[in-house]
């Protein structure tokens, strides 16, 4: 998949005449859902366990309901289902957080 796209970015590059200098790398946008009891720094955790796996997060959301569950949707841009799965056992592994799956569409 990573290889399908990295050719189309390379066809549209040499169709629009320009020059890139270094190969550019285009993640695959995939949206995850994480429930978890809200607390301070539980967004900082998390965020720190995406940064940490150098996984760039291209948006976030944060409802936080009555009863203290917090339900945070993030857009992950990721290179492989591997590289996912580890993202989603490491936020497992954040303190209160319940579950971390991926968000139906």
């Amino acid at each position: 998949m990573i290889g399908m796209i990295k050719r189309l970015f390379d066809i549209m590059v040499a169709s629009l005449g320009l020059l890139v200098s270094a190969p550019v790398w285009v993640g695959i946008a995939v949206a995850i859902k994480i429930e978890a009891f809200d607390r301070q720094g539980l967004m900082r955790d998390i965020a720190t366990v995406i940064a940490e796996t150098h996984v760039n997060m291209s948006s976030l959301d944060v409802k936080v309901h009555e009863d203290k569950t917090a339900i945070v949707s993030a857009t992950v841009e990721i290179d492989s289902l591997a590289q996912l799965s580890r993202l989603m056992e490491k936020i497992e592994g954040v303190r209160d957080v319940h579950t971390v799956g991926r968000e139906a569409s």
